[in-house]
């Protein structure tokens, strides 16, 4: 997951301290000064794709039903 260029772990961390979210660190990237905020405004994309590809999906339909997955009588045979 490639995030900013140029952004790393503790400068990250300390941005959505600030910011709360991804989105409050873009919203706000003008507000940031120096080079910093010149690394969000270009990697705006990466970083929208970083937390899309680091989502985890939980309301993906999906079917169960115990039975299907209950050992059965061995095939011996087979």
């Amino acid at each position: 997951i490639p995030g900013i260029p140029g952004v790393g772990e503790k400068t990250a961390a300390k941005l959505l301290k600030e910011y709360d979210t991804l989105e409050g660190v873009l919203a706000n990237a003008d507000n940031i000064k120096g080079a910093l905020g010149e690394k969000i405004r270009n990697g705006k994309e990466l970083a929208i794709m970083s937390k899309k590809l680091a989502t985890i999906i939980t309301d993906v339909p999906v079917e169960f039903h115990e039975e299907d997955y209950k050992l059965k009588e061995w095939n011996t045979q087979e």
